[in-house]
């Protein structure tokens, strides 16, 4: 692999994969669970591979900023030009109820805007790598965002839980919807071509979607806030008021419109 960022590309995959294997001992067996905040909990699973994640990039690019879903305090990453930004578990809950959609994510940024994502599922053992103006691959092979069919309805992953509480009923007439567990896995799969896009008015922090965003945006997709505007990273504050991700604009515009007709 002679391309630009092939080390870190290597490393995070490394990570991704032991990390993974971690994962999927933990997933056959039982666990203690704890909560970080009421209807947020976190894992055995969680840390440890938080743990073998920061030890495998930690030590081989010991200059970057940590950003990480289970250590918020290293506030040196607002110093780096550079910063890791992982979830070393994106959709705990459905870990948890033996819903095998959840994957591992790491992405990094520079100067704010990602230039590196892995995304790993330890139970398909999909492995989702991108790389700025380089591509998207899956298991090495190239993806690519759907085509859209303008005579459809856009076709939208979305919130398991979020659609099992009534909260997209509202868009039913204007949207083909599929609940679709895990911000990260979501994202993968709308990468890949699996639908359209998707949105969320919920908060999202920077490492729900990081690694996300430029696996769709290298397959040719667009990820934007609820205004369509660009997002950006490593920010004091790391939720973000909602996300639009999708395989064009027809589509973006789309789902603004249906958002803006809906407040």
């Amino acid at each position: 692999m002679d391309r630009p960022l092939k080390n870190e590309l290597k490393a995070a995959t490394k990570a991704a994969l032991k990390a993974g294997r971690a994962i999927s001992r933990f997933y056959e067996t039982s666990y203690r669970i704890s909560e970080k905040a009421p209807d947020d909990p976190v894992t055995e699973a969680d840390l440890a591979a938080n743990k073998i994640i920061k030890s495998i990039l930690q030590n081989k690019f010991p200059h970057d900023g940590w950003l990480s879903e289970e250590d918020l305090t290293n506030t040196l990453r607002f110093e780096k030009k550079r910063v890791w930004i992982i979830d070393p578990l994106d959709g705990t809950k459905e870990f948890i109820n033996k819903n095998p959609e959840f994957a591992i994510s790491i992405a990094l940024i520079e100067h704010n805007v990602p230039i590196l994502g892995v995304i790993y599922n330890p139970i398909t053992k999909d492995l989702f790598q991108a790389l700025k103006n380089q591509g998207a691959w899956r298991n090495g092979k190239n993806i690519h965002v759907k085509d859209f069919v303008a005579q459809e309805k856009p076709h939208l992953l979305v919130s398991v839980s979020e659609h099992k509480r009534g909260e997209w009923d509202q868009y039913q007439n204007t949207f083909q919807l599929t609940p679709r567990g895990g911000a990260a896995f979501k994202m993968a799969n709308i990468a890949q071509g699996c639908a359209d896009g998707t949105f969320t008015k919920s908060p999202k922090n920077e490492w729900d979607i990081c690694a996300g965003h430029i696996l769709i945006e290298e397959a040719g997709g667009i990820v934007c806030d609820l205004e369509g505007s660009p997002i950006t990273y490593n920010k004091p504050i790391t939720s973000l008021p909602g996300v639009v991700y999708c395989n064009c604009e027809d589509v973006k515009k789309s789902i603004l419109l249906s958002i803006a007709n809906t407040q």
